[in-house]
């Protein structure tokens, strides 16, 4: 049977490595358009395109002229670029490539090189686009297809296809009827239609990303009612998963992630604490039916419509992560053209960044319709955090204010902050005061190092030995050194400094007898200067008199730096006083500032301005070595951590980490938008000349694209034009967004846009395979028919209602040949699930699936711990991808991204085989309840059947699955008993103390370390009140601490028999936590006590301490419940243990297959220091043993120890034989595929 269990393996393999080999990822892509087209059209398209006379027969501008080659045979060879005759020509000495003008840079032929090794993936497809020379060029391209307005088509006559003959099948749906036209004139017909059990799985994976149960599909399988199928589908339209599944889709276009791609810079964390505001604010939109077009508009401008409707839901401010959320390790000009880039691709499928540094090659986009974009967004701005709009409904700063849970957390992060600016400042005061006090002996020994040949930077160790006397600092020597070594003779401040440092500085009398000459040379030939000349006060302190040797020329430095800053102090000083009287008084920027705005006199000169002035300039330059931006001796924080290691992980580690832990987690933290808002006085851009911002060309106002706006205006000019370009993307007359936003719907629901490059629909897009259901469909879209205009859930069911939808997916062998791509759509398409789907989907079927929505936050998908939320949910990290999204497709995060590839990979399938993922799975579905009622295994193999696949096994599959069951345990019939029994987890009850009813409500944990199971996924950092300490060992855990819940055990009955409790319930204080004043534990802490209090007095302080611990360090409670199915629980045992040990034990409980035991523990009075242990056994009363002794049953399993079940080892220790079952399903083609 081991055939049995390895083929269903290999079936999941198949099923993850299906797929066209030839699909690219949409970083390929990305890698493509931004760095392989651009070489080609610049460089190669004159002589080898189609708009030339190709020479050697060679075409460029296509992929298939790429593979083919010319005269010399394949111009690529991916994989191999040396072997690849393109690379040979461009490198060649003799012959080189291109024959003209500047060659190829030698990044440009790495990135070649680099391309051709990823395999040379080219997303080139369908008619190559000409590139765009003139203005005839342009006009010509202006009349592509998706340019032109949307207008409705006639629609096909279904009495007029085919004669008629299929009318009843074309006539409901309009769908139908141009998809049934399009098939004629291939002589093509439709498929049947799917098996019902089929059609309905589809829909739900489709609608919401997750399988029905089987009690549904036989709900609708056996449901005679002619509108049965529209009622499904209205279901689920109506499911809050609908938002869920299609706000996924959204986010990708949105390049959703919860961090910037940047580390911790400028003091600020590179996690977007706020993310998930976005992604809740998508699905609710989502699930509201919220009209696409306000859909649009509020997530490019929802702040403008606030501004001008005060009465505008403050909610929608959240829309604007839409912008917010994209890559920030990188400059202000590369975000905004992130900016551009989702706003114009990701909803129109136009790709205006490509006009950035010229002229849209393809489309007719001119480099002035880019800075146009450009300037709207360079004239919005992200407000400081505190300035972020807070996201509570109808919360007010006052109302705010007096949230006890809001109060609690501003006073933590008032608390954190307030160290993070004493950390911060710290270094910055030890650093700049070192580099100042020390200057004159970093310059010193910079120099001594320079003559040696050394750099400070490669020589640290040596550097702080020569200089421990003065506790010099290596990172500041490295700075001071390269500082120096710009300067020459002719600068202001170090010309001397450079000139002095050519002698012997080794040697004092050589120097010495060398200076004077050198002092005179100083003087002369600043004399001579007609430019930049030394500082004359730098020129008296460092030539009259001449110096005795390097260290006399140290000291002067000091000296004149010691008085620069005495001096300054004193203006400073100056400004204090007068600000006393008039605070609006700025502090001076400089010494010419101190004397115009202060008055402020240099002693021994004239008291007139010009005179004093005329110091304060000499001076200036003085100060600016020490102090201010720039200063070589001036160490703001960010630079420190520019020159130090270990300084950003240490900010890290102790400040960011735990004030970002504390903004996500702590309940009284308000949610905030990540908005844009307009700057105070908006712009228009000059155009970048081939996007070099230091060469500016002509103004560009801001304004729309001209090909899609032939009467466009300038925006208004006290605004940024944010929402005027929303709406004028958002509008009826765009041709491109409502044709975009339906090819996207059906590209979902079909596996196929009706134009096959959903983000691409200027010229290099392919030509739809049915344009005329495409406009019709967009007109559809923004029309009032089926429902309110422009909203997405109409457009969902007529398609869900048609009858091209409902077809079969069995193919035809004929017309696999003719349409092996399916483009007529003579059947639907079979899909392999996205990993979302195929993950949740698993969980649902296991019974684990989260579908909690109240809290929105994002969760850690991958690691040690194991939680059951759905993957839409997962913490999406730019700069740590998880490797399963790598592994299965993920969209990247870092671009709009309107369709994800479909690879194969082996790391796919050895995934699949080794995570735990599938083995906690496979576990779960096995225990539960639904599965342990089964009677024998013909039962459980079916049961198995209808949870995974929602449906019952062939006669076949019965057979094959009760074989290998039989292979696993040596041929006996299975005991439920052989199965695990134990759960773990928590939850409320009641309880009567008379007559002994209760009353549990049992809910399992869902993170999991691999050691314990806790009902949060971070474990608590300090004693607060909560559930943050609930958790469960294989010996013990803890209540919560807030009084609320118990921590459970529980055991399901595996058959009807008779039990023996045994066990033991132990009391512990903590040893792990320690008090920060005195690093001491509460066992310690309660010896003390008690031992000081042993011949204390009555009344005394020791005494009262001992007593106030014993009551408030008051133990535990554990009870035994026996719950049966459709009576009333019964307390079956009830101990209190406080420091000490109970024995849990009881006889002869009488239980039936099914039945409950719940070993629940709780806080007393006191929830405080309620750590326990109990690992209780469950066993087969004796008398019951012995009869089974007698039927020599030793097979079945009689007792059931907690700890040996601990829920999380079920996949660290061997899988029993039905989980192995339960491994091979959920590894099929079946699981893994729709359809």
């Amino acid at each position: 049977m081991k055939s049995l269990r390895w083929g269903g393996a290999l079936l999941g393999l198949t099923a993850l490595t299906a797929g066209a080999q030839d699909k690219i990822t949409p970083d390929q892509q990305e890698y493509f358009e931004s760095k392989i087209r651009p070489i080609f059209v610049n460089n190669c398209y004159e002589c080898h395109s189609a708009d030339s006379k190709a020479k050697a027969d060679l075409f460029l501008d296509s992929k298939a002229g790429v593979r083919t080659g010319g005269d010399s045979g394949p111009a690529l060879k991916p994989g191999d670029p040396e072997g690849s005759l393109l690379m040979q020509r461009i490198k060649s000495a003799i012959d080189p490539m291109p024959p003209s003008g500047q060659p190829l840079s030698e990044g440009e032929i790495a990135d070649l090189e680099q391309w051709i090794r990823m395999g040379a993936p080219d997303p080139r497809s369908g008619t190559n686009a000409a590139v765009i020379k003139n203005q005839q060029d342009r006009e010509k391209a202006k009349a592509h297809w998706a340019f032109q307005p949307v207008k409705r088509p006639a629609l096909p006559d279904p009495a007029k296809i085919y004669g008629g003959k299929l009318k009843q099948w074309a006539a409901h749906n309009p769908i139908d009827a141009f998809v049934l036209a399009r098939q004629e004139t291939q002589g093509m017909l439709p498929a049947q239609p799917a098996a019902k059990e089929k059609l309905i799985r589809r829909a739900f994976y489709d609608i919401l990303g997750l399988p029905p149960t089987y009690e549904q599909v036989q709900s609708f399988v056996n449901n005679t009612d002619p509108d049965a199928w529209e009622k499904v589908v209205n279901v689920l339209l109506a499911s809050p998963q609908y938002g869920e599944r299609w706000g996924r889709y959204w986010l990708d276009v949105a390049r959703y992630a919860d961090t910037s791609g940047e580390g911790n810079r400028r003091g600020e964390s590179g996690d977007f604490i706020y993310a998930w505001t976005y992604r809740k604010w998508v699905i609710d939109a989502l699930n509201r039916d919220k009209p696409y077009d306000q859909f649009l508009i509020e997530q490019i401008a929802a702040d403008r419509l606030l501004a001008k409707n005060q009465s505008q839901n403050k909610g929608s401010q959240a829309a604007m992560g839409f912008l917010t959320l994209g890559r920030r390790d990188r400059n202000d000009q590369e975000v905004i053209d992130d900016r551009i880039d989702v706003v114009t691709r990701g909803t129109m499928g136009l790709s205006v960044y490509c006009a950035r540094c010229h002229n849209h090659k393809f489309d007719p986009v001119p480099t002035a319709d880019y800075y146009s974009m450009y300037g709207v967004f360079n004239s919005s701005q992200e407000p400081s955090e505190e300035d972020k709009p807070i996201l509570l409904p109808s919360e007010d700063d006052a109302a705010l204010a007096r949230n006890p849970a809001y109060l609690e957390y501003k006073a933590q992060l008032t608390k954190l902050e307030r160290a993070h600016t004493l950390f911060k400042d710290g270094l910055e005061n030890e650093w700049t005061h070192n580099a100042r006090s020390h200057a004159h002996l970093y310059m010193v020994h910079a120099e001594l190092y320079r003559k040696d040949d050394k750099q400070i930077r490669d020589n640290r160790r040596d550097f702080e030995k020569d200089t421990k006397d003065f506790k010099l600092k290596s990172e500041i020597g490295d700075e001071f050194q390269k500082y120096i070594s710009r300067k020459k003779e002719d600068d202001a401040v170090f010309g001397p400094w450079v000139a002095y440092a050519q002698l012997n500085i080794k040697n004092g009398p050589a120097f010495s007898r060398q200076s004077q000459r050198t002092a005179l040379k100083i003087v002369n030939d600043n004399k001579k200067r007609k430019g930049r000349k030394i500082n004359p006060i730098v020129l008296k302190y460092l030539t009259q008199p001449a110096p005795r040797n390097f260290l006399d020329v140290a000291e002067r430095y000091k000296t004149l730096f010691y008085t620069s800053g005495r001096l300054w102090q004193g203006a400073l000083a100056l400004h204090q006083q007068k600000a006393a009287q008039d605070k609006d008084l700025k502090e001076p920027t400089s010494f010419q500032d101190a004397v115009r705005k202060l008055d402020y006199q240099f002693q021994g000169v004239p008291t007139e301005e010009k005179e004093q002035m005329k110091l304060a300039n000499q001076w200036e330059q003085v100060r600016r070595v020490m102090y201010g931006r720039g200063a070589v001796a001036e160490f703001k924080f960010d630079r420190i951590k520019r020159v130090k290691r270990n300084v950003e992980r240490d900010e890290q580690n102790k400040f960011l980490s735990k004030i970002d832990e504390l903004k996500r987690e702590h309940n009284g933290s308000p949610p905030r938008a990540m908005v844009l808002v307009d700057k105070g006085r908006p712009v228009d851009e000059r155009i970048m000349i081939k996007g070099n911002r230091g060469m500016r060309g002509d103004v560009a106002p801001r304004q729309f694209l001209e090909i899609l706006d032939k009467d466009r205006k300038p925006f208004p000019k006290d605004s940024s034009g944010r929402l005027e370009l929303a709406k004028a993307i958002a509008s009826k007359d765009n041709p491109l967004t409502a044709r975009v936003m339906v090819n996207r719907m059906w590209l979902h629901h079909f596996g196929r846009g009706l134009v096959n490059t959903p983000s691409e629909f200027g010229l290099r897009a392919e030509a739809p395979s049915h344009p005329a259901l495409l406009d019709w469909l967009a007109t559809y879209f923004m029309s009032d028919e089926g429902g309110p205009a422009w909203t997405m859930k109409k457009v969902h069911r007529l398609i869900l209602l048609s009858n091209t939808y409902q077809q079969s997916s069995e193919s035809s062998a004929r017309y696999a040949r003719k349409d092996a791509d399916n483009v007529y759509l003579h059947r639907v398409n079979r899909r392999r699930l996205d990993f979302e789907s195929f993950r949740d989907g698993m969980l649902q079927v296991s019974g684990r699936l989260d579908l909690d929505m109240s809290n929105a936050k994002s969760v850690e998908l991958s690691g040690s711990v194991l939680n059951y939320r759905r993957t839409l949910y997962a913490r999406v990290d730019r700069r740590n991808l998880a490797d399963i999204f790598k592994t299965f497709d993920f969209a990247s995060p870092d671009t709009t991204a309107g369709q994800r590839a479909n690879t194969t990979v082996a790391q796919q399938a050895l995934f699949m085989l080794n995570n735990k993922m599938l083995s906690d799975a496979a576990h779960n579905v096995v225990t539960r309840r639904e599965f342990l009622m089964m009677p024998n295994d013909a039962a459980r193999v079916t049961r198995l059947y209808q949870l995974v696949y929602q449906r019952d096994p062939e006669p076949l599959e019965l057979k094959l699955g009760l074989r290998f069951i039989q292979d696993q345990t040596g041929g006996q019939q299975t005991q439920v008993s052989q199965m695990n029994t134990w759960t773990h987890g928590f939850g409320s009850f009641q309880h009567d103390s008379k007559s002994h009813d209760a009353f549990v409500s049992f809910f399992p944990f869902q993170f999991f370390d691999g050691k314990e199971w806790r009902a949060t996924q971070f474990k608590p950092n300090s004693m607060v009140n909560g559930a943050g300490y609930l958790r469960l060992d294989a010996a013990g855990g803890h209540p919560d601490t807030g009084g609320r819940y118990a921590v459970i055990r529980r055991w399901i009955a595996p058959r009807t028999t008779k039990v023996d409790i045994s066990g033991t319930l132990e009391h512990q204080l903590d040893t792990e936590f320690r008090r920060a004043f005195d690093g001491k534990n509460a066992k310690e802490i309660y010896d003390d006590a008690t031992e000081a209090a042993k011949d204390a007095p009555k009344g005394s302080l020791a005494k009262r301490t001992k007593e106030s611990l014993d009551n408030v360090w008051d133990g535990v409670t554990g009870m035994i419940i026996h719950s049966e199915p459709g009576k009333v629980a019964k307390e079956i045992w009830k101990q209190d243990s406080r420091r000490n040990r109970r024995g849990s034990n009881k006889a002869d409980v009488e239980v039936k297959r099914g039945d409950s035991l719940f070993f629940l523990v709780h806080s007393k009075k006191y929830p405080y220091q309620d750590f326990f242990k109990w690992d209780p056994v469950v066993k087969i009363s004796e008398d019951v043993l012995t009869e089974l002794d007698k039927q020599n049953n030793s097979l079945q399993v009689t007792e059931w120890k907690s700890s040996d079940e601990f829920a999380g080892s079920g996949y660290e220790k061997p899988l029993s034989p039905w989980e192995k079952y339960a491994q091979v399903l959920l590894l099929s083609n079946e699981m893994a595929f729709v359809d």
